[in-house]
């Protein structure tokens, strides 16, 4: 599979940033191009800097596929390159998905590919129909449910933190909403050394990219305008929610009169892929699922007032631990 060719006197937009001098010019200051800031989305960071980026990456085919598939982004004004460029990070998906040993590369692969549609509606400025938007929902639960048998158990502690990261995604893609859906981070966005600025995916809010950090309970040295989702956290509220009201029917709120067991992480997935699949969900378990994916929503609509210089609204807390 050959990469494209790179057209020819690439241009930045007016909207590019370059990672340590904002006010320096391709021309002025090569140096600058060294970093692609975690901060911004492909569609605004230095095209050449992007192509750079691939070439220093030529030997990795999962870098170079989501490098191909940013710089795609990027080309607004060049629709036939981006597409050409877009055909090969999917194409590279593909191949990713049905070969790799590995089983982070498969995870990485697959939602390179449940989420091309998305990508390329973005480009194009046009809504995602829903049903590609169910598709998505059903993909990441699809992933989850086999999470535990990619993994070898003996290494699943070490890779811990990706399904609560899968977790989020669903969160999000189970709303069906194009305005609210969560990309999963890059390399670029996510293997940064600009720690302040990691994470795992991000929304995009009216053109306002709000990145987003998970964590299974808690996590510190992030910049402001980071969305942390303390998974612990959202488990918590979900547990006080369940505790109090024990029925299937959402009418009876007649309180347990003993204390459950409280519902673990892989409850909650099992959930998820139960509703994506269209499976029978009592209207408590809905609900559960509904205040999961509003506490990820909130804490991503906090983070947006402050990059828009807004005060933030405070909300999240008091959501969090309400009883």
């Amino acid at each position: 599979m050959m990469l494209p060719a790179f057209p020819e006197r690439l241009a930045c937009s007016e909207s590019a940033h370059c990672a340590i001098n904002q006010d320096a010019s391709c021309a002025e200051r090569p140096a600058t191009l060294q970093r692609l800031h975690p901060r911004f989305m492909a569609e605004e960071v230095c095209t050449q800097a992007m192509v750079r980026h691939i070439r220093a990456r030529r030997n990795c085919q999962m870098q170079v596929a989501w490098g191909a598939l940013e710089l795609g982004l990027n080309l607004q004004d060049r629709p036939g390159d981006a597409e050409a460029f877009f055909d090969y990070a999917e194409d590279s998906f593909i191949e990713l998905q049905e070969r790799s040993d590995k089983a982070l590369t498969t995870i990485n692969a697959q939602l390179g590919v449940m989420f091309m549609p998305a990508y390329r509606a973005r480009f194009a400025g046009e809504p995602l129909p829903r049903r590609a938007l169910n598709a998505i929902h059903v993909g990441i639960a699809d992933v989850l449910d086999t999470f535990d048998e990619t993994y070898d158990p003996k290494r699943l502690d070490k890779y811990a933190g990706v399904k609560p990261e899968l977790v989020t995604l669903a969160l999000f893609a189970r709303l069906r909403s194009f305005a609210w859906l969560a990309y999963p981070a890059s390399p670029r966005e996510e293997n940064t050394n600009i720690t302040d600025f990691n994470h795992d995916s991000y929304v995009i809010r009216d053109g306002i990219k709000v990145p987003i950090q998970v964590k299974r309970k808690s996590g510190s040295g992030y910049d402001p305008s980071v969305a942390v989702v303390r998974y612990h956290a959202i488990m918590q509220r979900v547990n006080a929610e369940r505790q109090q009201r024990t029925t299937q029917e959402w009418g009876n709120k007649r309180k347990a009169t003993k204390p459950l067991a409280p519902l673990g992480y892989d409850d909650f997935s099992r959930l998820i892929v139960r509703e994506a699949r269209g499976g029978w969900l009592t209207a408590h378990e809905d609900w559960l699922l509904e205040l999961g994916s509003m506490a990820a929503v909130i804490e991503v609509m906090e983070k947006e007032r402050v990059i828009r210089g807004l005060e933030p609204q405070g909300v999240r807390n008091s959501f969090l631990l309400a009883a």
